[in-house]
């Protein structure tokens, strides 16, 4: 994770144990989508990048006061969220927000290749479920053909599939109705998550 234009402050690289997914926000209420992911901000990492949210949020405060109280200094803590958006032009957008009371910070970050992928599942999903859709079916394809002899998959079509929620379920039905197979994924985002593949007829 690194700061567009910005060389000098170096920021930690975005894990599984450092992001909660878990607390996800989805908010479509100003008409354009947005995640927010609350960042787990504890590890020394951090001071750097929350340093920097800081100061920016003590000039905003004094630009407007023309001083800093005590209180207010009081009330910083340790929490960061990132939020992806997707542009009008349909790229991805990720910032880091840090909030004191009513005054925010926002900077804008570009990701690594394999934090991006940490965050592909809940992008496909809420910003581009078409594409999402074709990805899982492409994967739950694969591992069908990896559990079953080619030779036994022969005239079975594809008639059914859908997502809810964080589940695929998948119906095949060869072309003389005597074979039907139903595929069932619990939670494509976890990658660990095995496919259930029922058969009927074979």
């Amino acid at each position: 994770m690194n700061i567009i234009n910005n060389e000098i402050v170096s920021l930690p690289r975005l894990t599984k144990s450092n992001v909660n997914f878990s607390k996800l926000d989805v908010d479509e209420s100003c008409g354009d989508m947005s995640l927010t992911f609350p960042l787990i901000a504890d590890d020394l990492q951090f001071d750097d990048l929350l340093e920097l949210l800081d100061n920016k949020i003590k000039q905003d405060y004094y630009n407007h006061w023309d001083e800093l109280e005590f209180e207010f200094e009081q009330s910083f803590n340790r929490h960061v969220d990132l939020v992806i958006t997707m542009t009008d032009y349909g790229n991805y957008e990720f910032n880091l927000f840090k909030y004191t009371d009513d005054i925010f910070a926002k900077i804008q970050v570009e990701l690594c290749d394999d934090e991006i992928k940490l965050f592909e599942p809940y992008m496909y999903k809420y910003f581009e479920p078409s594409y999402q859709l074709e990805q899982i079916r492409g994967d739950v394809e694969k591992s069908v053909n990896n559990k079953i002899p080619v030779n036994k998959l022969v005239g079975l079509k594809l008639v059914s599939d859908r997502i809810v929620n964080n589940s695929y379920k998948a119906a095949w039905i060869s072309e003389n109705k005597q074979k039907c197979m139903i595929c069932e994924l619990a939670d494509y985002i976890d990658n660990k998550c095995p496919v259930i593949i029922t058969k009927f007829g074979f």
